[in-house]
């Protein structure tokens, strides 16, 4: 039998994958798990009842948690800019200083939300500190976000009708 380490250590190698390679593994399965591109939403006039309201129920897309019961808010057509869900955060390396700076979150604009008049109508929702004015609706258990905002000066909430589910 050889002694040699080179040679003791080279059937472990095989067996263990290594760190890239689980690195790798694991990128592929945070996206897989951030892709919500098989959400149907259906078409906005299904969920709409006769006086504005939302007709179903209204739940998380990654968990089966409930965020509204049907009749509870009102559909407006208002144009606001959210940080898109399947996103990391964002940070660089300052040259010569070597300090990390937060990037700006990549967002998208939304045009219909269901408008909450009181946030005590939510069942499952919980709220980010304030950014820029704002505060951002998530999933309370799953965490997945952001799904719409709060506005401190009217004191209404929105949930964007394209970062839900419904049955």
């Amino acid at each position: 039998m050889s002694t040699d380490p080179a040679t003791a250590s080279a059937p472990e190698s095989k067996t263990n994958p290594s760190t890239s390679e689980n690195k790798s593994d694991d990128k592929q399965i945070e996206e897989k798990r951030l892709d919500f591109s098989n959400i149907e939403i259906p078409p906005k006039e299904t969920l709409i009842n006769e006086k504005g309201r939302n007709k179903t129920n209204v739940f998380c897309v990654r968990c089966p948690s409930k965020i509204l019961n049907p009749r509870v808010s009102k559909h407006k057509s208002i144009e606001f800019s959210l940080p898109i869900m399947k996103q990391r955060r964002r940070t660089e390396i300052k040259e010569g200083s070597g300090e990390v700076e937060e990037q700006d979150a990549v967002k998208e604009t939304c045009n219909d939300f269901w408008q909450v008049d009181d946030i005590y109508t939510f069942e499952n929702v919980g709220f980010t500190n304030t950014i820029s004015g704002f505060k951002y609706l998530a999933c309370a258990d799953c965490e997945m976000g952001p799904i719409g905002y709060y506005d401190p000066d009217s004191k209404l909430s929105y949930v964007a009708l394209t970062r839900v589910k419904y049955d």
